[in-house]
């Protein structure tokens, strides 16, 4: 069985307009996915002691995710709101880090078949991993956290797989994969550009689908090792993952 790290951020998605709550965060989505498609995932993150902070804790055992590295931080879990607009895409704002403001991660998994993480300035112990076969590290656009991009263009070289959500030019990196929502994917690697079209569904919620999508493009890599036909598997689930309501209701 694949086993997969996924480290960053659990992050309780608030919806004002519908007064609903999810549980989600790119490393708990990650994690999930992961999980219900057999891989042995490993989540290494932060969650408050409070009710939030329990939920998480009782769907990770549920799901059976390895929750030895996820780390219970007295005070609220993190927590961010979300509307969407007409075409049903998430649009972010409010985020309160709460724990996660003060979470070091005290050690990784070992041995595992590949290690995907959140680049976000609070944490950047999380960008300094253990050696393993394949390291991957979303630098996700869409937060008040996020790496400028000479920053993004300085860590690079550390990781496997570098992942943005913003047309950045990364130099003398091999492998580049850059998700563009509606507007579908592309990677680069080693100066060869290939591209996947996202199909046209009806839209639920676009929140976490560059989280699925990540998820799978790894997963796929690992086991093919043929990037075009990763990027299609991983944009039909991300396709299916945003035409369906969310889940994870709290």
């Amino acid at each position: 069985m694949v086993k997969i790290a996924s480290i960053g951020d659990c992050v309780v998605d608030v919806y004002p307009q519908q007064k609903k709550h999810f549980l989600g965060g790119t490393a708990f989505n990650r994690a999930v996915w992961l999980a219900q498609n057999d891989v042995r995932v490993s989540l290494v993150s932060a969650v408050g002691n409070d009710t939030w902070g329990k939920k998480y804790l009782d769907i990770c055992r549920k799901l059976k995710i390895n929750i030895t590295w996820l780390s219970v931080i007295p005070g609220p879990t993190s927590h961010i709101n979300i509307t969407l607009d007409r075409q049903k895409r998430a649009r972010f704002s409010a985020w309160k880090l709460e724990g996660l403001k003060n979470f070091r991660p005290g050690g990784f998994p070992q041995s595992q078949d590949a290690l995907i993480t959140t680049g976000f300035k609070p944490i950047k112990q999380l960008m300094t991993l253990p050696a393993s076969p394949f390291t991957a590290i979303d630098f996700d656009g869409h937060t008040p956290y996020t790496f400028s991009n000479a920053a993004v263009d300085k860590f690079a070289s550390a990781f496997d797989l570098v992942i943005t959500s913003r047309h950045l030019t990364i130099k003398h990196h091999p492998l580049v994969l850059t998700t563009l929502g509606s507007q579908g994917s592309r990677v680069v690697y080693q100066g060869r550009q290939f591209f996947s079209p996202a199909p046209p569904v009806k839209t639920q919620d676009t929140t976490g689908a560059g989280d699925v999508y990540i998820a799978s493009f790894v997963l796929h890599y690992l086991k093919t090792k043929n990037i075009p036909l990763s990027m299609k598997r991983a944009t039909s689930q991300a396709a299916e993952f945003i035409s369906q309501p969310r889940s994870l209701s709290v």
